[in-house]
């Protein structure tokens, strides 16, 4: 019996070794695909689907107002500046606007995202509105940031831009 495996070419050793290897890395790789927990899957999908064209016409009508966002990170904590070319349009929003609710939400990982309450601040500038929360601690790399202001429990405006925290 040993000598007929003497006879067996080493290459062959080689072959087996490699297929064997390669199975062995596809078995990993599809355990850890059913194991892994993807963002793309969501058990409330339809209540998602419902609130869409509510989200939908808030970034709408941010655009169509005219609003302009700027995303200012200060030693007080964060600041949302909405601005607007027409005074009396931001007014009319502004007796509108219950509340400013920012939800941060990290790709790669669930456990990290969360929501920010904002107060809001008297400008002196006319035309602007200064929104302040305090600095949250964020790892570094990016963060998906949704600002939405409220009037009651209705959404009435949305932003959504990329922030990259710093650590």
């Amino acid at each position: 019996m040993l000598e007929c495996l003497r006879r067996i070419p080493p290459f062959i050793y080689v072959l087996i070794l490699t297929v064997f290897g390669v199975v062995g890395a596809n078995l990993y790789l599809a355990f850890r695909a059913n194991s892994t927990e993807r963002d793309l899957v969501r058990d409330d999908y339809y209540e998602a689907g419902l609130l869409h064209d509510q989200v939908v016409n808030a970034e709408r009508q941010a655009d169509s107002v005219g609003l302009n966002l700027e995303w200012v990170i200060s030693n007080s904590g964060w600041n949302a500046i909405i601005q607007s070319s027409e005074d009396s349009l931001l007014s009319d929003l502004d007796h509108q606007i219950t509340r400013c609710e920012a939800f941060i939400y990290r790709p790669s990982d669930r456990k990290l995202d969360r929501s920010i309450s904002f107060s809001a601040q008297i400008s002196e500038q006319k035309g602007k509105r200064v929104w302040n929360a305090p600095l949250p601690k964020l790892m570094p790399g990016y963060w998906h940031v949704t600002l939405r202001w409220f009037t009651g429990n209705r959404l009435l405006l949305e932003k959504n831009f990329k922030h990259h925290a710093t650590g």
